[in-house]
């Protein structure tokens, strides 16, 4: 997998680009059948009007219109393909949010693409927290909780192999806690670190705060940049580097994003059950 941009030509990107709105609400039925058949439908909506972060409206807020545009590019594609296309949507647990009508729409997301199953991508090898709804057709719910509740991390894989020269973590002095995959134990080395954020200097970021590293240079705790976030959630060193682009704008775009360890994993247990195999790794 992470040789993936290799793989995929420069052309390649050009030619969808040219072929496709780069906005989903813009995506008609016509720009659907330029493509072909669709197999793989991999999505996530914008998730502020299910946390306390936003307002907590729910699908009502309209930062969350983007969930109504995924749910009509599914539908579309359910009824106008000879063979329904695979999901794999995304999406923030409600952290304590329980008003009426955002529990309503919990129900409703479930009518409509199935149960979902709550996966911390620091269990399946993240580097770095990222509790999160998992929805798919790919796999029964329950096939996919089991292989999560049994599969093993490695002792090797912790966060000071992935940060910069002169970078290391800081010790581990609060054990994990629920929702959070147990992964950290005190006095041993940190496996990942806090969830990565949209914004600047959440809690978990700032003054001290369990995310920060040691930079032995600046004799400084700091935040980890941006190829440390990128190595830390799966994705090859400079991913998001663009000459106009600053650091701030990957931290965000990062923060925002799938945890590519988290849909590798689901990803693998859909070719072992398709081949048979017990799907636990």
């Amino acid at each position: 997998m992470r040789r993936y941009p290799e793989l995929l030509s420069r052309s390649a990107i050009q030619g969808y680009q040219r072929t496709l709105p780069l906005d989903i609400a813009l995506l008609g039925a016509q720009d659907l059948a330029k493509v072909g058949p669709i197999n793989l439908v991999i999505a996530g909506w914008p998730c502020q009007g299910h946390t306390r972060a936003g307002r907590g409206e729910g699908l009502r807020d309209p930062r969350s219109h983007m969930f109504w545009e995924m749910l009509r590019v599914l539908r579309h594609l359910q009824t106008h393909q000879a063979r329904v296309p695979a999901y794999i949507p995304e999406n923030v647990l409600l952290l304590g949010d329980t008003k009426s009508h955002v529990m309503a729409n919990v129900h409703q997301i479930r009518s409509w693409i199935g149960p979902a199953v709550l996966l911390d991508a620091a269990r399946v090898g993240s580097r770095a927290h990222r509790p999160r709804l998992w929805w798919t057709n790919l796999l029964p719910r329950e096939v996919l909780r089991r292989a999560y509740e049994t599969v093993p991390r490695s002792s090797h894989l912790i966060v000071d192999n992935i940060l910069d020269i002169g970078r290391c973590s800081q010790v581990v002095k609060v054990v994990d806690r629920s929702p959070m995959a147990v992964v950290n134990q005190v006095g041993q080395p940190r496996m990942a670190l806090p969830t990565f954020v949209s914004f600047p200097a959440s809690h978990a970021y700032r003054e001290g705060g369990p995310g920060l590293v040691w930079d032995t240079c600046l004799q400084q705790l700091v935040e980890p940049n941006a190829n440390e976030r990128e190595c830390a959630m799966g994705f090859p060193t400079r991913m998001t580097f663009v000459p106009s682009i600053s650091e701030a704008s990957r931290w965000q775009v990062l923060g925002q994003a799938m945890d590519l360890n988290c849909l590798t994993w689901i990803l693998a247990l859909v070719w072992l059950s398709s081949v048979g195999l017990e799907p636990h790794l």
